[in-house]
């Protein structure tokens, strides 16, 4: 059965979800299958806020005013989502929520996600508010929250610009620790 996720992180990356997620990077079969099975839409998640960690490239959401950005990814499995616990480690929680579809696009394939990064569209065409979606999220650990969290917003644009690369890029990448957990 299929797992509706929301990503607001380096996670909506592409790249970095079918990395975590087993697909290594490295072509084949069951990676062309992973990708052909998700599918991305774009949504907000009221009453939460993305922040950064102290010392890291990736946010923590946190229960506060405001919104957060982010896709909702279909087409994960129980395997998936077992990687993706396991990648998020113990600062994160994952909880079910509700999420504001968005855009105009509606739902689209991993290929065409990939493709829309790569010419800098990060988020789409805004559109009306959709339907809401009950999803599931990682949401950072309230007992972490003093320790490693920064009060500053992070943001998805300034991670593609200057860190996306460390994360997705050929050969051995410099984050490659990040991912030894999930391989």
């Amino acid at each position: 059965s299929s797992r509706l996720l929301f990503f607001y992180g380096s996670l909506i990356h592409p790249k970095v979800l079918l990395r975590v997620i087993g697909g290594g990077g490295g072509g084949g079969e069951s990676e062309e299958k992973k990708v052909r099975s998700m599918r991305w839409r774009r949504a907000t998640l009221q009453g939460h806020r993305a922040v950064k960690v102290k010392g890291e490239d990736y946010p923590a959401c946190i229960r506060n005013e405001g919104e957060v950005q982010g896709w909702i990814v279909e087409g994960l499995c129980e395997e998936d989502v077992r990687a993706l616990d396991f990648f998020e480690g113990e600062e994160y929680l994952r909880v079910k929520c509700k999420v504001q579809c968005r855009g105009k696009e509606g739902w689209r394939g991993w290929r065409e996600r990939e493709e829309e990064l790569d010419r800098g569209v990060v988020w789409g065409e805004e559109g009306e508010g959709g339907e809401e979606e009950g999803v599931e999220m990682y949401l950072w650990r309230d007992e972490f929250r003093e320790r490693l969290l920064v009060e500053q917003d992070w943001e998805f644009e300034e991670f593609l610009r200057s860190k996306a690369k460390e994360w997705v890029g050929e050969g051995r990448i410099k984050m490659e620790d990040e991912y030894e957990s999930v391989d």
